[in-house]
This record gives structure tokens, sequence and C-alpha cells, in this order.
């Protein structure tokens, strides 16, 4: 069955992350542990691998994008899987996101400032 991606908790006290970029696109094969998008925090920027073997099927979330851990993003399909279930995955995942809690504003200007400091190097 196929697998629901998760914005990934990555600390006690970090709340929100940024989707820097997508490393695949709905359609495209992927590799489990394979690197399937860059994520920013206030404190790092790291890579979130694919839990399985498979395709994506639907990126619930574009990049460039700052949104609370511990949601949906991404549905990934395994060989065989069934098309309705996937659909009802993506209901699911999308009804979650849409319940999400709002980030942070200041957070969010935070790591505003690291997206520039990370792509530009100068960030006051």
């Amino acid at each position: 069955m196929g697998a629901t991606v998760l914005m990934p908790i990555v600390g006690a006290t970090i709340r929100t992350a940024f989707i820097i970029e997508w490393y695949k696109q709905e359609g495209e094969s992927v590799l489990q542990g394979e690197p399937l998008l860059e994520v920013l925090t206030k404190k790092a920027v790291f890579k979130v691998e694919a839990p399985i073997t498979g395709t994506v099927y639907k990126l619930l979330v574009s990049d460039k994008t700052a949104l609370p851990i511990d949601i949906p993003i991404a549905i990934l399909a395994e060989e065989g899987d069934d098309d309705a279930v996937l659909q009802k995955m993506v209901v699911e995942a999308l009804d979650a996101l849409s319940k999400a809690p709002p980030i942070d504003k200041d957070l969010a200007t935070v790591i505003t400032c690291s997206i520039a400091d990370h792509q530009a190097k100068v960030c006051n």
C-alpha cells in the first residue's frame, strides 16, 4: 500500500518547516531512502527521504511553502496500488492538511530570513 509523507518532526522545539524544493515530481519514480525534498527549519536545512520505493502519486503542497510539522505533504504509491485507495489517501491527507494549525508568524519570519541566508548568504 502507498505511503503518506509527513512534514517531519525534527526537534522538540521546531513547529514549522519550509519546503525549499521537491526533488521529485508527480509520476516520477523514487527509491526508499532517496531524497524526496529539501526542508528548512530555523536551525537547519535537511533532506527528507522517501519512506518506500514507488512513484510520487500526489504532491499536496508546493515548494516554497511554510507548514506546521507532522502534517501530510505527499502521497507515494507502490506498484500495483489500487487507484481508489490512493485517491482516498489523498482526500484524507488534504482534510488533515486543511485542519493544520496556523504557522507561527514570528517563526515564519525567521524561516524566511533563513531562506534568504541559505540562498543568498545574506540576511539582515
